[in-house]
């Protein structure tokens, strides 16, 4: 079962996170000048953890049903997702690896390494988005087992205390398990995947509110939510809830999902949410343009393949650090550009590969029955 709109969005922020992580990088400031932070202020890993957790509940409702079948789905996605991980992190062992056999300490080194990467407490750069996805889920698939007894709102609340319960503490990782490589806080990042979680679980009173809107009642929504759009964009301060220990990065409230970060976050899913579910003529341009390009074939090819493209961006970025290192500004920029098309071309050769897989397999049945194997 798919949604090609949340396909389509989640295209666009893999696009746009591997465009930002590439204007990152020294002297590469000119490429984020296309990114959609410009307008709205907020990057790409957010309205990613958000779109994973209102899939999951939307399927939930639609597919899975039971919670025997959510679970089973659960328990498939978290293999998936746990495979890709470790794949994210081989550049992270090869280098290991090469810096152990120049300091002669392979066997040491290097076994540590590995165990390090099978418990999620190291893993490669820019991979942090692979443990948010298998804390979530796991924490989802405990969860799951009261769902049906105590409803959505109880899991909302669980979720909503191991929140709380991050905010005095400033680790990263899981409360500081895998702190050492990811610059999330997972324990705080969480809430906002059920959040979504519990919004997809209730999307069809969702649509049903919005559409019964009377136009009057529509405008109103609509300006608030552009109003707030606005605010969160221009005039937000992150005022403290708990004393911060000296020596945080500047970019510690989304790091650690402040408040204010996650209402900020939150306003611009209503907004567009708004904006794409109820139609009306006077916004039929824009609700229109949207929805075209959410569903161009690049956008949205690259979010069906969103584990390999998001795994594939790793390795991009791994060549661009190690390879770039030396070069001149002008081929610097020039090699940027080389990667962000090989990962622009990606999503159709993963296409063409599975489409080969699949005109393969009635192949090898037939001659299974065949020859009786």
């Amino acid at each position: 079962m798919r949604l090609d709109l949340l396909d389509g969005i989640r295209g666009h922020l893999l696009i746009m996170m591997m465009l930002a992580h590439l204007s990152w990088q020294p002297g590469m400031d000119a490429l984020g000048l296309v990114h959609h932070a410009r307008f709205i202020g907020l990057f790409d890993a957010e309205f990613l953890i958000f779109v994973s957790g209102l899939l999951i509940g939307i399927l939930t409702v639609r597919k899975f049903k039971t919670s025997e079948n959510l679970h089973r789905f659960l328990g498939q996605r978290l293999k998936k997702i746990y495979g890709y991980y470790i794949l994210s992190a081989l550049p992270f062992l090869a280098l290991s690896t090469l810096k152990a056999v120049e300091e002669q300490s392979l066997f040491h080194d290097v076994p540590w390494a590995i165990f390090q990467v099978f418990t999620i407490q190291n893993g490669g750069g820019y991979s942090d988005i692979l443990p948010i996805y298998l804390y979530c889920f796991v924490l989802l698939l405990v969860g799951s087992l009261t769902l049906a007894r105590f409803g959505s709102l109880a899991l909302l609340a669980a979720s909503f205390s191991i929140y709380a319960l991050s905010l005095p503490n400033f680790s990263y990782g899981f409360f500081g398990l895998g702190d050492a490589f990811m610059a999330f806080d997972v324990a705080a990042w969480q809430f906002l995947f059920f959040v979504a979680y519990f919004l997809g679980l209730h999307h069809q009173r969702i649509y049903d509110t919005l559409t019964g809107l009377s136009t009057p009642g529509f405008f109103a929504l609509l300006a608030t939510t552009g109003a707030l759009l606005l605010w969160q964009r221009s005039g937000v301060t992150y005022h403290d809830v708990f004393a911060r220990p000296p020596g945080l990065p500047d970019n510690w409230p989304r790091m650690h999902l402040h408040p204010t970060h996650l209402i900020r976050t939150l306003i611009v899913c209503g907004f567009f949410a708004v904006l794409m579910i109820r139609k009306h003529r006077l916004t039929s341009f824009a609700t229109r343009s949207v929805d075209w390009y959410f569903n161009l074939k690049l956008v949205r090819y690259t979010g069906i393949f969103s584990i390999q493209m998001f795994v594939l961006h790793v390795y991009l970025m791994a060549i661009f650090q190690y390879a770039g290192e030396g070069m001149s500004h002008s081929s610097r920029i020039a090699f940027a550009l080389f990667l962000m098309g090989v990962f622009l071309v990606s999503p159709f050769a993963f296409l063409k590969q599975k489409s080969l897989l699949q005109s393969v397999q009635p192949l090898w049945l037939r001659a299974k029955t065949r020859f009786g194997y």
